[in-house]
C-alpha cells in the first residue's frame, strides 16, 4: 500500500507567494496559493512464478577425450496491478477548496510542509478527479490502472568436445556449438477508475464514504502534514464506488503489447595453455566465438484512419512484425604469467557483446501521417513519421584489455592486488534517437488515391532506440585479503577484506552531443569486510559505498527512465553455525541482516543534490535459513 499527497506544484495553477527564500538559486522556503493536492491511496500487487530445469553431464573415453553437455530451461510469470484512486476537494484544478501550503527544504532535500486545511477531515474530500486529467478522454478520472504481465523464457543447450594433451604448451582443445531461444511476451491492461455515471462527467464527485475509512490512518507528520484520510483501494472498487473502464494508449504514444524471440546459434573452439616462459610458468586460454542471431518482434500500431492517439480510449490496433539476422565474431585471450615468489599476472584481452533490452526491441509503433507535408521531397519534413521501439537494434560491442598484478602471502590465505581495465564500446544503444525509414507499406492505408499523387517521399523519420552512440570505459581497483592471525595467533580466524575501485566512463549517445557517463556505474565504490571464521562459526560485518551514478528506474506507467541518484552507504550482517560432526554434519543454520542503516535511494535532477526528485526507504531485512550439505 502506497499513500501519499500529490502537490502539483510545477504544472498546476499554483502561484509561488511573494517573499520567499531562496538559496544558490533553490527556493528552500514559502508558500504556495491555489494548491488543489491529489490524495492518494494505492495499492501495487505483484503474483510471480519461476521454473527452472537443469541437466549437465561430462563423460570421459578414449585417451585424453571428453564429452559435455548443458540442457537448461527456465520460465518465469509475472503480474502486476498498479492501482491508484484519487480524492480531493472537487473535480478539475479550478474547484473546491484550495490550500496554501507552506514548505521548507533541507539541504538534504528533505521538504516539510504546513498546510492551511486538515488533509485528514472527509468532509472536506470527495472521490473526484483533482486535476482533471481525464478531461481529454471525457470522463471523471479518480483513479487509474496499470496491470502489466510479463512471461520469459530461455532454452538452452550446449555440446563441447575437447582433447587433453600430455606434452606441448597446449594443455587442452574444446570445441563446441550453443544453442538457445529467448522468448519475452508482455501485455499490459489500462483501465480508468470513474465514480459510478462518472464516464461522461456527469458525476464529478463522490463524498467519501466514511464507513470505509481506517481507524488507523497514513502517519504524514514526519513531512509536517498530520492528517491522511485512508482507504483500502479495492474497498472503493469492490462496493461499486468506484468503476472500471478499459482504455489504451492513455499514458502511452506507443502500444505496449509486445512480443520479442532472440534465436542464438554459437559455435566456439578454445585452446588451455600450460607452459613455460623461462622460469615463468604461463597457463591461459585462447579462443574464439563466432555468433548467429536471428531477432524477430511483433507489436501492434494503431490502424487508419487515426483513431489511436492519447486519449482515445480503444483504438483498433493492426500487427506490427519487424526483426532482424546478423554475425558477430568474438575473440578472446586470457593468460596469467605465475613467479616463483607467490606473484601472479593477469592478462586479458577480448571482444564482447551485450544485448539490447527486449522493451527497446519492441516491433509496436504509433504511425503519424502529416497531410499538410504530403508533397515534401526532404525526408526530415516527410509526411510519415513514426515513434516506437526498433526491431533491428544490435547489440553493443565491447573490445577489452584487462591486466592485474596478484601478491599472494600467509600460504595463499591473504593476497593483495592492483587492478586496471579499459574497454571501447561500439554500436552503444541510444534509448532517444531517430533513424531513416521507407513507410511504402503504409501507403495505401493511409492514403487516397488523389493523396498518393501528390506524394513527394515514402522515406520518413522514426523516433526510438538506435545505436548511434560510442564511448569508453576505464578504471582500477586495489583489493587486500588479511588474516589477522599475521599478527597473533590469538587473532586465528579473524580477517579484512577490503577493496576501492575506481571507474570513469564517456559515452556520446549520438556523434556531436555531450558526453555522459555509462548508467549504472559510480566513480568510486569501495568493499570492506571483517570476519571471524573458525570451527564451524562465521561471522561477517560488510560496509559497501557507492559515489552518485545514473539510476535507471521505473517512471510513469511503468516505463523505464534514467535519473541521477545519490552516493548510497550500506551495512549488512551476517553469522552462521555448520555441524562439524554427528549424523547432521554438514548441516548450517544462517541468519542475515540487511541494511542495517536503512540507506534511503535517492534521485535528484540538473546535476545539483538539492534538486530531489525521490526519496525512498526500504528499511532493514532480516534472512534466515537453512541448508544441508552432504
Amino acid at each position: 500500500m502506497i499513500r501519499g499527497i500529490e502537490f502539483p506544484l510545477f504544472w498546476s495553477n499554483a502561484q509561488l507567494r511573494p517573499g520567499f527564500t531562496a538559496t544558490d538559486g533553490l527556493v528552500t522556503q514559502g508558500v504556495f496559493d491555489n494548491v488543489r493536492g491529489v490524495m492518494r491511496n494505492d495499492r501495487n500487487e505483484r503474483n510471480a512464478q519461476l521454473f527452472t530445469f537443469g541437466w549437465n553431464n561430462r563423460w570421459e573415453f578414449g585417451e585424453g577425450w571428453g564429452f559435455e553437455n548443458d540442457i537448461s530451461y527456465s520460465r518465469s510469470e509475472r503480474s502486476d496491478e498498479n492501482l491508484e484512486t484519487y480524492l480531493g476537494t472537487g473535480p478539475g484544478s479550478n474547484n473546491g477548496l484550495a490550500d496554501s501550503l507552506g514548505f521548507s527544504v533541507t539541504n538534504g532535500g528533505q521538504f516539510t510542509f504546513s498546510p492551511s486545511i486538515d488533509y485528514g477531515n472527509p468532509a472536506l474530500f470527495g472521490i473526484t478527479d483533482p486535476q482533471g486529467w481525464g478531461g481529454g478522454a471525457g470522463l471523471t478520472q479518480a483513479g487509474f490502472i496499470n496491470a502489466p504481465d510479463t512471461e520469459d523464457q530461455l532454452a538452452h543447450v550446449k555440446f563441447a568436445l575437447d582433447r587433453s594433451f600430455v606434452e606441448g604448451a597446449i594443455s587442452r582443445v574444446t570445441v563446441g556449438v550453443d544453442f538457445s531461444r529467448r522468448d519475452k511476451d508482455r501485455q499490459i491492461r489500462q483501465q480508468f477508475l470513474t465514480p459510478v455515471n462518472g464516464t461522461d462527467n456527469t458525476n464529478g464527485f463522490t463524498p467519501v464514504p466514511t464507513d470505509l475509512l481506517l481507524a488507523n490512518p497514513a502517519d504524514l507528520s514526519f513531512i509536517g502534514i498530520p492528517g491522511h484520510l485512508s482507504i483500502r483501494p479495492l474497498d472503493l472498487i469492490n462496493q461499486g464506488f468506484l468503476v472500471r473502464v478499459d482504455t489504451a494508449l492513455s499514458s502511452f504514444n506507443i502500444p505496449q503489447d509486445w512480443k520479442v524471440r532472440e534465436d542464438i546459434a554459437l559455435g566456439f573452439v578454445r585452446a588451455d595453455i600450460d607452459s613455460n616462459i623461462g622460469d615463468v610458468g604461463v597457463t591461459g586460454n585462447i579462443g574464439v566465438q563466432a555468433v548467429y542471431t536471428d531477432q524477430t518482434s511483433g507489436g501492434f500500431r494503431a490502424a487508419a484512419p487515426p483513431a489511436g492517439s492519447p486519449g482515445v480510449s480503444n483504438p483498433n490496433f493492426v500487427e506490427s512484425r519487424d526483426g532482424d539476422k546478423y554475425w558477430r565474431l568474438l575473440p578472446s585471450l586470457n593468460l596469467i604469467f605465475d613467479f616463483d615468489n607467490d606473484l601472479k599476472v593477469r592478462l586479458g584481452a577480448g571482444r564482447t557483446m551485450a544485448r539490447a533490452r527486449m522493451d527497446q526491441l519492441n516491433a509496436g509503433l504509433t504511425l503519424n501521417v502529416n497531410r499538410t507535408q504530403l508533397t515534401e521531397t526532404d525526408p526530415n519534413r516527410s509526411a510519415f513519421s513514426s515513434g516506437g521501439g526498433n526491431a533491428n537494434l544490435k547489440p553493443f560491442m565491447s573490445t577489452n584489455i584487462d591486466l592485474s598484478i596478484e601478491q599472494y602471502f600467509a600460504d595463499g590465505k591473504g593476497y593483495v592486488a592492483l587492478a586496471g581495465y579499459y574497454k571501447d564500446l561500439e554500436d552503444f544503444v541510444n534509448p532517444n534517437s531517430a533513424r531513416l525509414v521507407d513507410f511504402s507499406q503504409f501507403v495505401d492505408e493511409f492514403l487516397s488515391p488523389e493523396e498518393q499523387a501528390m506524394l513527394g517521399t515514402t522515406q520518413g523519420i522514426a523516433s526510438g532506440p538506435t545505436n548511434s552512440g560510442s564511448g569508453w570505459i576505464a578504471g582500477g581497483e586495489f583489493t587486500a585479503s588479511v588474516p589477522l592471525s599475521l599478527l597473533s595467533e590469538a587473532l586465528d580466524g579473524f580477517g579484512v577484506i577490503s577493496s576501492v575501485s575506481y571507474t570513469d566512463s564517456s559515452v556520446k549517445l549520438a556523434p556531436g552531443e555531450s558526453a555522459i557517463a555509462v548508467p549504472g556505474l559510480s566513480e568510486w565504490v569501495t568493499n570492506n569486510t571483517a570476519y571471524f571464521e573458525k570451527s564451524g562459526f562465521s561471522v561477517r560485518l560488510s560496509h559497501r559505498y557507492r559515489d552518485q551514478f545514473l539510476s535507471e528506474i521505473f517512471g510513469l506507467s511503468a516505463t523505464r527512465v534514467t535519473r541521477s541518484a545519490k552516493s548510497e552507504s550500506i551495512l549488512d550482517a551476517q553469522i552462521s553455525y555448520e555441524l562439524q560432526s554427528g549424523p547432521m554434519k554438514g548441516l548450517t543454520f544462517l541468519g542475515q541482516a540487511n541494511n542495517l542503516t536503512d540507506e534511503p535511494f535517492t534521485t535528484f535532477e540538473q546535476g545539483d543534490g538539492r534538486f530531489v526528485i525521490d526519496r525512498q526507504k526500504f528499511g532493514v531485512s532480516f534472512l534466515f535459513g537453512v541448508s544441508y550439505r552432504f
